[in-house]
């Protein structure tokens, strides 16, 4: 998947149109529709104009680099070296021994945090995966992102092996 068909709201309110509820700090597929110099945008199964797509949404790769950026994951924009990334990586085990599954964390505190779920291995097989991850982020394919081995959350860091959580804003605002 491409960056651009991987979108997510602007600002921390929802979105409530007709037929769909947008949350925040969720990722939707988006679909470019252009005929005769004319841009539309399909989210979720709703159409939009490009007026309203613009004030509404933006790239999660956008975001996620603005994210990045301020915890050092990467400068301006591009990759950091591979020690870098092992140096302030935090690697979580959950599970005993053999049947452990690690995320490799990466966090400003409690509001910021993305989670790499790797497949089962070692310490530095699961470093070697989570970095593949990072730099097939950075090279534009949204696949890890898109499936959840690279996760988003605001609530910290999971006690348990489960999906990153988000608390989003009550507030929501109407579309149509």
């Amino acid at each position: 998947m491409k960056k651009e068909n991987l979108v997510i709201l602007k600002g921390q309110s929802g979105l409530e149109t007709e037929t769909v509820t947008f949350k925040p700090n969720k990722p939707y597929r988006c679909i470019i529709l252009s005929e005769d110099n004319i841009k539309q945008y399909l989210v979720y199964g709703v159409v939009m104009d490009e007026g309203v797509f613009n004030n509404m949404f933006e790239p999660v790769y956008e975001k996620v680099i603005r994210d990045w950026d301020k915890m050092k994951l990467t400068k301006n924009g591009f990759k950091v070296t591979k020690k870098h990334f092992n140096e302030i990586a935090d690697i979580h085990i959950y599970g005993r021994e053999n049947n452990a599954f690690k995320i490799v964390f990466f966090s400003t505190g409690k509001d910021c945090t993305y989670g790499f779920y790797t497949m089962q291995g070692n310490k530095k097989e699961t470093l070697k995966e989570a970095y593949e991850m990072y730099e097939r982020f950075l090279n534009g394919d949204m696949d890890d992102f898109d499936c959840g081995d690279i996760q988003f959350g605001n609530c910290g860091i999971p006690i348990t092996y489960t999906s990153m959580r988000t608390i989003p804003n009550i507030k929501q605002d109407k579309l149509f």
